[in-house]
């Protein structure tokens, strides 16, 4: 989701209980989960870190104590600097809850899009999605920057919010209703695209993977068969995965946390595990670290 909904509805749920610098706070926690944006430095030049990246760390339960930490660290500080020295319980109730509640809200909604968030990290590294949206959506991004441009030049009252929110509930409403006719025709494992006609669909035929684009009332459209293993592929591919050694391998890590579907090439001199599904554009987000060539023990040894 965009910043600008994601402030939007911080001030549609807590306008109403908070006030002042309260209701800032939560609208800073909504906002700043996505300061994550600047962590993909770490992630790219050290594999062991790849939960620092966007829709990583901060948008985790894990995680935005952290962002409420900081908002807080902030305000302490300004008001260290201003000469002030506010009781920790007012801090907390003032600045941490309400910074919390408002990544709450901000987890909430990229809960609704995809490729989803380690919301359960660290007990679970694993993305979760409810999979309605294809990342940012379009519509809503349209809708809360038209609401905030007619709010600043007068043309609207705070009034409005309650419509805006209505507006907003109901794309919601909208999008988990074809979601539900996208599950019933072709299966769970569909991802929205911004056409909300529009559906990839990837599905696990055994010994392949079947990816195609469809929309809701017609025929497969730019379909691919992916072998999860070519010829000479040593053993199944989901055990070759799932062996503990292979998943400690940081590089194997990041290329799990950030594909949709996994095969595996036989190359001179190892396996070529790769998500196709990013590297021939059916998907582009995640941008890096579609591949990860494993070597053979005895080329490691060499």
């Amino acid at each position: 989701m965009d910043s600008i909904t994601h402030a939007l509805v911080a001030i549609l749920v807590f306008s109403g209980p908070l006030q002042g610098a309260a209701l800032l706070s939560a609208v800073l926690g909504a906002v700043l989960p996505d300061c994550d944006v600047l962590l993909h430095a770490l992630s790219d030049r050290d594999p062991r870190l790849f939960i620092f990246t966007h829709g990583g760390f901060t948008h985790s339960l894990g995680g935005i104590p952290f962002i409420a930490a900081g908002i807080t660290a902030g305000f302490l500080a300004w008001a260290g600097a201003t000469g002030q020295d506010p009781p920790l319980p007012a801090i907390m109730g003032t600045i941490f809850f309400p910074a919390l509640g408002g990544a709450l809200t901000h987890v909430t909604l990229d809960l609704l899009a995809f490729p989803g968030i380690p919301l359960l990290y660290p007990l679970r590294e694993r993305k979760m999605t409810v999979g309605i949206f294809p990342g940012p959506s379009i519509l809503l991004l349209l809708t809360s920057s038209g609401f905030l441009c007619l709010f600043l030049f007068g043309l609207a009252t705070m009034q409005w919010l309650q419509g805006y929110g209505v507006f907003i509930a109901g794309i919601v409403v909208a999008r988990a209703g074809l979601r539900g006719i996208a599950e019933t025709r072709f299966g769970r494992r569909t991802v929205p695209t911004f056409n909300p006609l529009k559906w990839l669909v990837i599905r696990d035929c055994g010994d392949a993977y079947r990816v195609f684009f469809t929309y809701l009332f017609s025929s497969p459209k730019e379909e691919r068969v992916y072998p999860k293993g070519s010829a000479g592929f040593p053993g199944n591919l989901s055990g070759h995965v799932r062996d503990p050694e292979v998943r400690r391998d940081p590089e194997v890590r990041r290329l799990l946390y950030n594909s949709y579907i996994l095969v595996a090439r036989r190359e001179e001199g190892g396996t070529l595990l790769y998500d196709p599904v990013r590297e021939d554009g059916f998907i582009f987000y995640p941008p890096r670290h579609t591949r990860v060539f494993l070597r053979d023990e005895e080329a490691r040894e060499g």
